[in-house]
């Protein structure tokens, strides 16, 4: 132990980083890990990971071509600002980000219309990211909308790093942030 502390093997850059629960922060370095232009270096590895989360038939696509945008507007007004969106030929992803917060007033229901309205043709969904994982009670049955958990999220990206090489820094990063996004509890 004295000997990995010795050399930084016991750090975790995301809590020096002081990240804790802020939910712009954490969305800017998952949208990140997501990004197939990340200087992570994994390509479209990781987004294939969070994928297979999701229900068919978003866990069996293989993009390769795709655009991850943070905090954006998706039909340009700013009352309805999706925290992540995932962008491809087959499907279109919004991704909103909860940590210590509610659902603002008709978020999820703006989301699915703008959703629906920009997928045009594609597959759509709405992935609600939260401590447990679950829909607010009037969302419960909505189609459209999925309810995931931080810790559901986590023990797949750290599966992911079992089985790859350590000492590629992006795989170690991403190692980090598991261990990270696993305590919101």
């Amino acid at each position: 132990m004295r000997k990995a502390k010795a050399n930084g093997l016991m750090l975790n850059v995301w809590k020096t980083a002081s990240l804790k629960t802020d939910e712009v922060r954490n969305s800017k370095v998952l949208k990140w890990f997501l990004d197939c232009y990340g200087d992570h270096g994994q390509k479209n590895a990781i987004l294939l990971k969070f994928l297979q989360l999701l229900p068919e038939p978003f866990s069996k696509f293989q993009s390769e071509n795709y655009k991850t945008i943070e905090e954006c507007c998706p039909l340009g007004g700013q009352e309805s600002r999706v925290d992540i969106e995932i962008d491809s030929r087959e499907f279109l992803i919004f991704i909103e980000i909860k940590i210590n917060a509610m659902e603002g007033q008709n978020q999820l229901q703006r989301y699915i219309d703008i959703a629906r309205a920009k997928a045009g043709n594609r597959q759509w969904l709405i992935v609600y990211l939260t401590k447990d994982g679950k829909l607010p009670q009037r969302y419960q049955n909505n189609e459209g909308l999925f309810g995931l958990s931080w810790s559901i999220v986590a023990k797949q990206f750290k599966s992911h790093t079992k089985s790859a090489d350590m000492n590629n820094r992006g795989i170690w990063l991403l190692s980090q942030f598991a261990d990270h996004i696993k305590s919101f509890k």
